[in-house]
């Protein structure tokens, strides 16, 4: 039996994939999550975005930002799964940096136009594979992933899905202050076009400065750990955390908004 909460009130509308039917807005009620936010050189960015017409955020000369979201998925209209998803801050119109981030947070998201670029988001059911290939073209893959998040530890390791690991993140965090969550905006490539989607999000996160949360990168050859290496995220400790054992959401269906020129090089 699901949670009654009126942010779930919503028209629901099944959408067949190949691993069977999927509710849309996918509805996500009970999930630890943490979002981790690395600044990284700009130019080990701009390569990954070639083909996009996606312009890159940029928090100050030559600096960018780079997330890493982990995800501990417990009940959800497509099933218990974990997932971790790479992606790089960027806006389909317009470049952005922080003088220009401000009115940006104010803008209801439907208006807000800077998200997310998916490069890399494996989980752990081919259930959720499926979905979100197929509905989102988000560049899923299954494989195995641990997640723990204890007060102010994390521990997260993506295995590669033939042999090794992709990557390990893991640390302790200075105890922070508790906020808001704000809805998401994730872009991906799906039927050769710009498909830019809305997370509704009803989350409180704690905002941490990180202590000694590192992420390091395996010896996996997957692309996945080529693009971690590539973004310069190989030890790389993150600028901000957020943690949360209470984060539910609404992932609704992608809107298409133009043409690519042509498919980027970070995909399988």
């Amino acid at each position: 039996m699901f949670p009654q909460s009126s942010f779930f009130d919503v028209p629901v509308q099944m959408r067949q994939t190949s691993a069977g039917e999927v509710p849309l807005p996918i509805l996500y009620y009970d999930t630890s999550a943490v979002l981790l936010f690395f600044e990284t050189d700009l130019n080990h960015v701009l390569p990954k975005m070639e083909g996009t017409g996606l312009n890159v955020f940029s928090t100050r000369p030559n600096k960018t930002l780079v997330g890493l979201a982990l995800f501990e998925y417990r009940q959800t209209g497509v099933g218990v799964y974990n997932e971790v998803g790479l992606g790089a801050l960027v806006s389909p119109d317009q470049s952005h940096n922080l003088l220009s981030l401000a009115p940006q947070l104010l803008k209801d998201s439907t208006k807000r136009d800077f998200g997310f670029f998916i490069m890399n988001l494996p989980v752990t059911t081919p259930e959720a594979n499926a979905a979100g290939r197929e509905i989102w073209g988000y560049p899923k893959f299954v494989t195995d992933i641990t997640f723990l998040l204890e007060r102010n530890t994390v521990e997260c390791r993506v295995a590669d899905p033939v042999h090794g690991e992709i990557c390990y993140l893991g640390g302790k965090f200075w105890p922070g202050v508790s906020l808001p969550g704000m809805d998401m905006i994730t872009y991906s490539h799906h039927d050769g076009s710009i498909v830019k989607t809305i997370v509704n999000v009803n989350a409180s996160f704690t905002h941490h400065l990180n202590r000694n949360v590192t992420l390091r990168v395996g010896h996996s050859h997957h692309i996945m750990a080529q693009n971690l290496r590539d973004l310069g995220l190989d030890q790389a400790k993150p600028v901000l955390i957020q943690a949360t054992h209470t984060f539910q959401s609404r992932l609704n269906e992608g809107i298409p908004l133009r043409k690519w020129s042509h498919k980027p090089v970070i995909f399988e």
